[in-house]
């Protein structure tokens, strides 16, 4: 059987649905370049006066971060929906008006300028801390989901035989970070077709495995011949 470079890319064409992303994820509030939020690059706002009550400003800012390094704590993900449910989801409107308002005390009222000044500093930190949960986070939820492999798994053989190979496609090892791909007609061309395109570059079979936590892809002839690639 003749074994086109077009089919195999078509047939690896796989989506990556089926992830338990964590809950963190939807915690976390979006990010903006550090130099947007850098203390020593904002300068003062011009002829702005603080318009709020100093002492509800301040109360929400020590609040606010409260609550922010609470949720830069690890937890696992019941720990995270119940804390949601206790206190509510910190959203970018809560964070930019807190540090919009607090920016404007610091600079503009002698009186409360240091704390404030302080605070906001404490949640520009807290911010990039979150960033760093956040993507732990992800990166531990993927790790985890054993489950979202095996269904990929069971997605890539059915695309295969849709296509009219008799592949079988496997996982093993420890939380499935091994995915085996056994075919009795394998050989050099065709997994260099599987795993590299027109330009050189690797095929979304492995960008996607490795999207997807898998950590070794094997390929076998179901005999004596293998090749093994990794991913980490």
């Amino acid at each position: 059987m003749a074994m086109g470079k077009g089919v195999f890319l078509a047939a690896a064409l796989v989506g990556f649905g089926g992830l338990a992303i964590s809950v963190w994820a939807s915690r976390q509030t979006v990010s903006v370049p550090a130099s947007l939020t850098d203390p020593a690059m904002i300068a003062a706002p011009s002829g702005a006066r603080p318009s709020k009550d100093p002492a509800q400003v301040l109360a929400k800012g020590r609040d606010l971060l409260k609550r922010m390094q609470e949720d830069n704590r690890p937890k696992s993900v019941k720990e995270a929906l119940k804390e949601a449910l206790k206190q509510g989801l910190i959203t970018k409107d809560e964070v930019a008006e807190s540090k919009r308002d607090l920016e404007l005390l610091w600079h503009g009222d002698a009186a409360h300028s240091e704390e404030a000044g302080k605070l906001f500093h404490s949640i520009v930190d807290a911010e990039e801390q979150g960033k760093k949960v956040q993507q732990q986070a992800i990166q531990q939820a993927v790790a985890d989901d054993a489950d979202g492999r095996s269904a990929y798994a069971a997605r890539l053989e059915r695309n295969f035989l849709s296509g009219g190979f008799d592949i079988t496609v496997k996982v093993s090892g420890p939380k499935a970070t091994t995915l085996t791909l056994r075919y009795v007609l394998f050989n050099r061309p065709a997994i260099y077709n599987l795993t590299t395109d027109a330009n050189g570059k690797e095929t979304d079979l492995l960008s996607t495995c490795r999207k997807l936590g898998f950590k070794k892809l094997v390929f076998s002839d179901g005999y004596e011949k293998t090749w093994t690639y990794s991913l980490d």
